[in-house]
């Protein structure tokens, strides 16, 4: 039993947390987008059939599929399906029929590209209608998601940044979508880990704003800035 989710923001960590209220054996691994990364997913898959009696469902959250990878997934879901195992693909990006009707014959689809709704909250309905907890951390996925600045958020996706400079980002992530899925967003853990993060985004900032250049380009003023990793 293995969850798949989307690296790089709330709702791909909350989306892999209701997972984990709804199956609490399941173990997860953050990815994000391209070629690269879905081939860490398909090896992933394909080591886990070889090396696990664990061979249970699969969903992939929070994560669109391009017509270029298309190929990767059917051959990685073909393999899974040859082991009985199912898989639920859960998402809110767009996707072109190419890849619908690639990735139908192996999984089942829940896809809304409305630009409505989160992935956090399709997980939800999905898997945990009418669960508190589920509930709480669809509705904190669709307010960072939208801007929407309906309720206090804590700043978890600063944490989530910070923690992309380090090696073991999806074991970060894992646990701070365990942690969500038990209720907990915010502890002494994360404080800690936000106070060294604050020093190198301020520190961060200093340096881009006194590096910054403003330009006239035709009738426009343009700054140009460094970019930074905080």
């Amino acid at each position: 039993m293995v969850i798949f989710s989307h690296d790089s923001d709330l709702d791909g960590i909350f989306s892999a947390s209701i997972g984990l209220i709804r199956y609490p054996q399941a173990r997860t691994f953050f990815i994000d987008y391209g070629a690269e990364n879905f081939k860490k997913m398909a090896n992933f898959i394909n080591s886990d059939q070889q090396f696990s009696d664990d061979k249970g469902l699969i969903i992939i959250s929070d994560l669109g599929l391009n017509d270029n990878v298309t190929d990767i997934c059917k051959s990685m879901f073909n393999e899974a399906k040859a082991q009985d195992r199912k898989i639920i693909w859960v998402d809110h990006h767009p996707w072109s029929q190419y890849s619908v009707d690639s990735i139908k014959p192996f999984a089942e689809i829940v896809l809304d590209n409305s630009g409505r709704k989160c992935a956090a909250e399709l997980m939800y309905e999905t898997f945990l209608p009418g669960h508190r907890i589920a509930a709480n951390l669809a509705s904190i996925a669709h307010t960072m998601d939208f801007f929407t600045k309906d309720q206090y958020l804590t700043p978890i996706s600063e944490l989530i940044r910070y923690y992309h400079n380090f090696d073991d980002l999806s074991t970060r992530l894992s646990n701070l979508a365990l942690k969500s899925s038990l209720g907990i967003l915010w502890d002494i853990e994360m404080q800690a880990e936000y106070n060294k993060y604050v020093l190198l985004r301020d520190k961060a900032k200093e340096q881009v704003l006194s590096a910054m250049r403003v330009l006239d380009v035709k009738d426009l003023k343009v700054a140009f800035i460094q970019s930074s990793p905080y």
